[in-house]
């Protein structure tokens, strides 16, 4: 029978998942710049912490550090309850490894693993974000795995298992944001001169994005390390960013040998304001914001796909841009190609 966590449970889990967030950060798409290094620092907030070394058992009970975390046992303790067996052991015969064992009036014992329903009083509930329905899924394939291999470590295949439901999980969460705009979203005209079109295009991303400095997936890795979240406030102006050029893309008038260009960046900007506020949910659904920084290094790789097509555009027209023109944003990009 499978091992339904408790909410503390959950909560351990999610800080653990917002330590493997912490460890993402890319380049901001419009800012050329080397990124800092970021120091990912263990935000779980528990009275014993797992240790680096996933193989080590302090106590040497026969749990690994990390699942003492996880079955909230004594680290540094090989029989926790002091009922004269140690946790392994508990584990591996269907009993509780933090209560002593006692014969209750009802003839059961006291420290019998309890089914999921009974775990909770008040119910499991309902789960409202992504980070607690991963955790619990998390939670209830390692403990149910770990009573059917009869308290015994996790082999290699079954480890990977457990934790692959993370990468699926924020994959599945990618793959869902498909484009909203197409080809009919854009105001096609065979009258739009090309150079003046891209002026106008590399003036708006300049004056979007003039007051920006610094990354997104930084501003929130650090805030997930110290704690802060009230810094994800400086992801406020990146969103209003990306809604002025999405508002920008959607009026301005293309050229037709710029249109599937100015439908990629579109697409692409509006994505990548969604990725802005999936990172901001870095405290209320940590897995929310793995998924936003998986996004947004989709659409970073989208955006260097389109300054590249942009290029090789520009050089089959023929068009160079001067200091004079608002299109010579673009250069900084194309001398780096």
């Amino acid at each position: 029978m499978g091992y339904l966590p408790s909410k503390n449970f959950i909560a351990i889990v999610s800080s653990a998942i917002v330590v493997v967030f912490a460890g993402y950060f890319s380049s901001f798409v419009w800012k050329i710049g080397r990124a800092p290094k970021i120091i990912v620092q263990n935000t779980v907030q528990s009275d014993q912490k797992p240790a680096d070394n996933v193989s080590e058992d302090t106590d040497g009970d026969g749990l690994k550090n990390w699942e003492e975390v996880l079955w909230k046992t004594n680290i540094n303790k090989t029989d926790t309850d002091d009922d004269g067996m140690p946790d392994a052991e508990e584990i591996a015969e269907g009993r509780d490894p933090v209560i002593k064992r006692e014969l209750l009036a009802s003839g059961a014992w006291s420290d019998a693993l309890k089914k999921p329903e009974e775990i909770m009083s008040d119910g499991p509930g309902k789960l409202n974000t992504l980070t607690e329905n991963l955790a619990m899924e998390f939670a209830n394939g390692y403990f149910s795995t770990k009573q059917a291999a009869g308290g015994q470590s996790l082999n290699t295949s079954t480890k990977s298992s457990i934790a692959n439901a993370l990468s699926l999980s924020v994959e599945q969460g990618v793959a869902s944001y498909a484009d909203i705009y197409s080809k009919k979203d854009v105001k096609i005209s065979e009258s739009a001169d090309p150079k003046k079109y891209l002026n106008r295009l590399g003036a708006a991303l300049d004056e979007n994005f003039k007051n920006i400095d610094g990354m997104e997936v930084q501003i929130a890795a650090v805030s997930a390390q110290t704690g802060q979240y009230e810094e994800l406030a400086k992801l406020d102006p990146y969103l209003e960013a990306y809604k002025k050029t999405v508002g920008f893309l959607v009026k301005e008038s293309v050229p037709p040998s710029y249109a599937d260009l100015h439908l990629m960046i579109l697409n692409s900007m509006n994505n990548t304001g969604l990725a802005v506020e999936n990172l901001k949910l870095i405290k209320a659904d940590p897995v929310r914001s793995l998924i936003g920084v998986q996004l947004y290094y989709r659409e970073i790789a989208r955006a260097r796909q389109f300054l590249g097509s942009l290029k090789t555009q520009t050089e089959k027209d023929k068009i160079t841009f001067g200091l004079a023109d608002t299109g010579s944003f673009f250069n900084q990009y194309f001398d780096r190609i």
